[in-house]
């Protein structure tokens, strides 16, 4: 099929195929790894989650595994054992690659298999390549003949508007989900300077043997907790009367003040609860973002743990 920049894309050949029957498998298949997904981890959970990058019920990972699978092993599909092997490695270049540019774009692992033997770099591991590779087979050999006749059988006008309507939607909940991501990482970068700020003071104040002391014990404890402890720190070196007590006490007054503000400042940050950064929590259990874990840890248990 020949065809020109200008023309109508919903007609541009790809391969053995065209743009509009791409399109619809990549949904097609966004919409059912969603399902699966979301599925297996609300079984597992016992409750709904809404497993999935995005907000709607979609996962492009699907989408794009399955419509490159397409692509390139239909020439092979008369060998079952060439599509379960090039599916596979297709799959998990695909995966491996998208935690990186996500880690790259977002500055967070989302998904991380170090605990599962034979892993690399985390990001991939054998057994979900495995996995990769029996869908690959479920969908060139039971799917993909059924999805193939579903998507002929679109009328071509109104297909083309309905994937028109999908696509705008697709980018305005991609970027409603990004603008969000990056929303609770600054968060997260504030709750680690809030910290980092308190302890610092905390370390200051000579209220413990050494700073290195003040660190291991306040570590483990949220900032409240911090605040009960350096109180009774302070009662207690007022009643046995060390220092010169009026410097003493104005100076830990200052302390107790500048540690209230830092507490104040994160509590007001902890009740910022947005849905989409609760769903995508939730989503992403091993969510981890550079440099910000504690502070993703008193988040969740702010937003989750608390009745």
């Amino acid at each position: 099929m020949e065809w020109k920049v200008g023309k109508d894309m919903w007609e541009m050949p790809i391969l053995w195929t065209d743009f509009f029957h791409l399109f619809y498998y990549f949904m097609i298949y966004s919409f059912l790894g969603w399902c699966m997904e979301t599925c297996l981890v609300s079984f597992r959970n016992r409750e709904f989650v809404n497993r999935g990058f995005m907000n709607g019920p979609f996962c492009p990972i699907y989408g794009t595994g399955a419509s490159a699978i397409y692509l390139f092993l239909t020439p092979i599909q008369e060998y079952p054992w060439l599509v379960f092997l090039g599916g596979l490695i297709l799959a998990t270049v695909i995966e491996y690659f998208s935690s990186w540019i996500m880690e790259r774009l977002f500055h967070a692992r989302w998904w991380d298999y170090s605990e599962r033997k034979y892993n690399f770099q985390g990001r991939v591991c054998l057994l979900v390549s495995f996995y990769w590779g029996i869908l690959s087979l479920v969908m060139v050999y039971v799917f993909q003949p059924i999805i193939l006749v579903l998507v002929d059988r679109i009328p071509r006008f109104s297909g083309k508007i309905l994937g028109t309507a999908m696509m705008i939607y697709f980018v305005v909940d991609l970027s409603i989900t990004v603008k969000h991501v990056l929303k609770l990482n600054e968060k997260l970068a504030v709750l680690t300077r809030i910290r980092s700020d308190f302890m610092n003071r905390v370390e200051a104040s000579m209220l413990y043997s050494t700073a290195e002391e003040a660190r291991t014990r306040l570590e483990v404890l949220s900032s409240s907790e911090i605040l009960e402890e350096v109180s009774e720190r302070i009662a207690n070196r007022v009643g046995a009367g060390r220092d010169n007590l009026l410097q003493f006490k104005e100076k830990m007054e200052r302390l107790m003040q500048e540690l209230k503000v830092l507490t104040e400042e994160k509590r007001s940050n902890l009740g910022i609860k947005n849905a989409v950064e609760k769903r995508l929590l939730r989503a992403f259990p091993h969510f981890k973002p550079s440099g910000n874990l504690n502070a993703l840890e008193e988040l969740k248990r702010n937003w989750f743990e608390r009745k």
